[in-house]
């Protein structure tokens, strides 16, 4: 759900190269959208990294006259092993000292339903 969160995170469903960016809250994502809510930087950085880009292109299907990469939630985002955030430096997110031993599974960014 992206209500409340300043900005979210979105990439195209299909596209030849996958990039993720911050949209403004303002901004009403369509069908074609892939959306993860999350306003955290680090979660960002994970999602453009060349190793879940490498993931999501070997767990995604193909789709179009070009054969572009489609980005399925179900097979790119969900199974992804999301990395815990560095210790020192808890997630934006995080409110209460009990965050801070969470597991990387918990620190997973929520995607829109």
């Amino acid at each position: 759900m992206l209500v409340g969160l300043p900005r979210f995170i979105a990439t195209v469903e299909t596209a030849k190269h996958r990039t993720f960016q911050f949209l403004d809250a303002s901004i009403a994502p369509d069908n074609m959208l892939v959306c993860i809510a999350s306003a955290d930087a680090f979660h960002l950085g994970v999602l453009s990294s060349h190793i879940h880009v490498v993931w999501a292109l070997a767990a995604g299907g193909r789709l179009g006259v070009g054969n572009d990469p489609r980005f399925n939630k179900s097979r790119c985002f969900e199974p992804f092993p999301f990395p815990a955030p560095h210790p020192s430096k808890p997630p934006a997110s995080a409110t209460s000292p009990s965050n801070s031993t969470r597991t990387a599974s918990a620190n997973r960014p929520r995607m829109k339903r």
